[in-house]
C-alpha cells in the first residue's frame, strides 16, 4: 500500500499501532520502501474491508451454452435468492467488485446485487483487460483461464483518431483499408480521411469495424511492417457471447439469380422458361464485393447448370468464382424433406460464421420446422439484423441491397467500445 494508505490504516488499527499485515499474505514493509508480496489469502485481517477497486468482467455463455437471456442478478450470497426483475445479458460487460468468495457485487439503480463467478461448476465471468488502443476504440482480452497475453515492452505511441474531412463520413461498408501502395483509401460514401494529433480528444463516428494500425512511417518502423493490417471487430454478441462478422455475407445464388431473370429478363417459369441467369449472380457479388467491401461466400447446387447473359448453359463461370472467398456445392438430394437444401444450408453456413446472409425468402417455414435447436434460435434472434435484402431495377439491370434500419434491441448493451 501507499503510505498515506498505510498511516490510516494505522489510525483504524488503533493510536500508534500498525494494521498487522501477516494476515493478508503482505510482509511488512522494510525501511527501503517496497513491500513484499507474499501470496492470497481467504481473509481480510485486521484491515476491516477488502479492496473497492470496480473491475470489468465478460458474461461469458461460451462454455456453459445455457438458453436463458443471461445470468440472473441475487439479492444476496445465496443462489437461491434471485432477483426476479433483472439479468446480466450474455455477451454483455458488468462493473463489479471480486467479494473474494466467489461471488461479484454489482452497483445497480436498485441497489447492490450479486452475481455468481460460477454456475454448475462452470466460470461465467470472466475478468477483461485492456489489450491495445485503436484510432477509435480500446480492444480488450478475456482472462479465462488461457495464456494472458504478453505486452511489448517496444510497443510504440498509438496513433491519435482519424477524423473526416470535407462532406459528413458515413462509412457504405464495414472497414477501412490501406492499399500496400501507402495510401489510404476510403469505402463508397466515405470522404477523405487525415490523421488528428494523439489523443487530442477528437471523436470517431461509431462504426461496427475499425482498421487496427500495426505501423507507422513516422515512427520508423519498417514498410513491411506497414503493410500489415488487422481488422477487428467491434460489434454486438449474439445469444451465444459470439461477435456478429460484418464483413461476410453467404449468399444463396439460385435466389438471386431467378430474380434476376424474372425481373430483368423477363423469364416466366409458368411459359416453360428457366429463369436463372449467371449474370445477376455477377452483378450482386461485383456490387458486395467492390462496393461494400465485404467478402462473399455462394451457395449453390453442385453441378448447377444455367444460362449466362441469355446464352447456353453453363456452369458456375470462372470469374464469378474469383470473386467469391469460397463458393459452397449443396448436395442434390432426394426427398420432398430435401427440395429446399439450399436455403438450409445458406442458413447454416451464416450461423456457424454468425455472418450476414442473402436471400429474398423470409423464411418463414425455417423458422419453424429447423431441426437443429440452437441454429433455430440464432435465426429467430438475428434475422431482422444480418439478413440482407436486394432487388434489380428492372429497366437497369442494376443490382443494390435494401438495408433498412437496424433494430436498435438487436445490439447488446456494452457491445461498442470507444
Amino acid at each position: 500500500g501507499e503510505p498515506a494508505e498505510d498511516a490510516a490504516l494505522g489510525e483504524e488499527a488503533g493510536e500508534g499501532a500498525q494494521p498487522n499485515h501477516e494476515d493478508e499474505g503482505v510482509a511488512a514493509k522494510p525501511k527501503g520502501g517496497a513491500s513484499t508480496f507474499k501470496g492470497p489469502t481467504s481473509k481480510w485481517g485486521k484491515l476491516g474491508k477488502p479492496p473497492t477497486a470496480r473491475k470489468e468482467y465478460l458474461v461469458d455463455n461460451r462454455k456453459l451454452m445455457a438458453r436463458t437471456q443471461g445470468l440472473g442478478f441475487r439479492l444476496s450470497k445465496n443462489i437461491d435468492d434471485k432477483d426476479r426483475t433483472s439479468v446480466a445479458p450474455w455477451g454483455s460487460t458488468v462493473s463489479g467488485m471480486d467479494e473474494g468468495d466467489g461471488w461479484l457485487r454489482v452497483a445497480t439503480p436498485s441497489g447492490d446485487r450479486f452475481l455468481p463467478f460460477t454456475t454448475n461448476g462452470v466460470r461465467v465471468l470472466n475478468l477483461k483487460v485492456a489489450l491495445a488502443r485503436t484510432t477509435s476504440a480500446t480492444h480488450f482480452a478475456v482472462l479465462d483461464g488461457s495464456r494472458a497475453p504478453t505486452p511489448s515492452a517496444n510497443s510504440p505511441k498509438p496513433p491519435g483518431p482519424w477524423k473526416a474531412v470535407g462532406p459528413q463520413w458515413k462509412p457504405g461498408g464495414d472497414c477501412l483499408g490501406r492499399p500496400r501502395s501507402g495510401e489510404w483509401a476510403s469505402l463508397p460514401k466515405a470522404g477523405p480521411l487525415q490523421r488528428s494529433g494523439s489523443f487530442d480528444g477528437a471523436s470517431q463516428a461509431r462504426q461496427p469495424w475499425v482498421a487496427k494500425r500495426s505501423a507507422s512511417a513516422d515512427l520508423g518502423q519498417s514498410a513491411s511492417k506497414r503493410n500489415k493490417q488487422n481488422f477487428e471487430p467491434l460489434a454486438a454478441c449474439d445469444c451465444e457471447g459470439r461477435p456478429y462478422d460484418l464483413r461476410h455475407v453467404v449468399v444463396n445464388f439460385a435466389n438471386v439469380g431467378a430474380s434476376y431473370g424474372k425481373k430483368v429478363l423477363g423469364k416466366r417459369a409458368e411459359n416453360g422458361e428457366r429463369i436463372f441467369d449467371w449474370d445477376g449472380v455477377r452483378r450482386c457479388v461485383r456490387h458486395l464485393r467492390f462496393e461494400l467491401g465485404m467478402q462473399v461466400i455462394g451457395v449453390i447446387y453442385e453441378n448447377f447448370l444455367g444460362s449466362d447473359k441469355g446464352g447456353t448453359e453453363v456452369g458456375l463461370p470462372a470469374d464469378i468464382r474469383r470473386m467469391c472467398d469460397s463458393v459452397e456445392e449443396t448436395p442434390r438430394l432426394t426427398g420432398r424433406n430435401q427440395k429446399s437444401a439450399d436455403d438450409e444450408m445458406t442458413i447454416k453456413c451464416a450461423w456457424r460464421r454468425n455472418c450476414r446472409f442473402m436471400d429474398n425468402d423470409n423464411y418463414r417455414d425455417w423458422l419453424k420446422k429447423m431441426s437443429n435447436d440452437k441454429c433455430r434460435t440464432w435465426l429467430e434472434n438475428t434475422q431482422e439484423l444480418l439478413q440482407m435484402r436486394y432487388y434489380f431495377d428492372s429497366k437497369l439491370g442494376s443490382f443494390d441491397t435494401l438495408d433498412g434500419n437496424i433494430p436498435a434491441g438487436l445490439l447488446a448493451p456494452g457491445s461498442f467500445r470507444r
